[in-house]
């Protein structure tokens, strides 16, 4: 299998590209690439911590949730920096039940209602949910989901 590095697929299709990696490596990597606008070394809060809020069409978290066991607070900070109906697409290795839990490899999964109802909690409304083989792990396919999610304006009551 090949997967072609997310800044290169990005690129034609975007006006400007930035990148956060808590790897030094990784930013070092990308920077060889020289397909970003900018790259930020950090975790995955590193951005849309910053203000202005309400900045990004689209945020793309690429083999990122693996390493987050909960995911309120990255969801809430997507959702306060996406722009109208932005999108957030990411990808998530999957468990059963209605949380998430620590695998033997060191990474996290997320069940389906959890990722909905975090989701949900943040404004966010699921367009494409897609079973797929994120990745290899000792010789198998690791279960997960491919994800595309809008903002959608929070109802305010009347």
């Amino acid at each position: 299998m090949w997967h072609r590095p997310l800044g290169l697929a990005l690129r034609a299709r975007v006006g400007h590209l930035t990148g956060v990696d808590l790897a030094p490596a990784m930013i070092a990597k990308a920077q060889k690439r020289g397909v970003y606008d900018a790259l930020i070394l950090g975790d995955a809060t590193a951005l849309l911590e910053r203000p202005p809020v309400a900045t990004f069409d689209l945020i793309v978290a690429a083999d990122v949730l693996a390493y987050i066991g909960e995911l309120a607070p990255l969801f809430g900070l997507v959702g306060a920096a996406l722009v109208g109906s932005g999108l957030f697409a990411f990808s998530a290795e999957t468990c059963e039940g209605q949380g998430f839990a620590l695998g033997v490899s060191m990474r996290f999964a997320h069940s389906r209602a959890y990722l909905e109802t975090t989701a949900r909690e943040s404004n966010l409304s699921p367009l494409v949910f897609r079973s797929a083989s994120i990745r290899r792990e000792r010789g198998r396919d690791a279960p997960g989901v491919i994800c595309v999610f809008e903002r959608v304006a929070r109802q305010t009551p009347a």
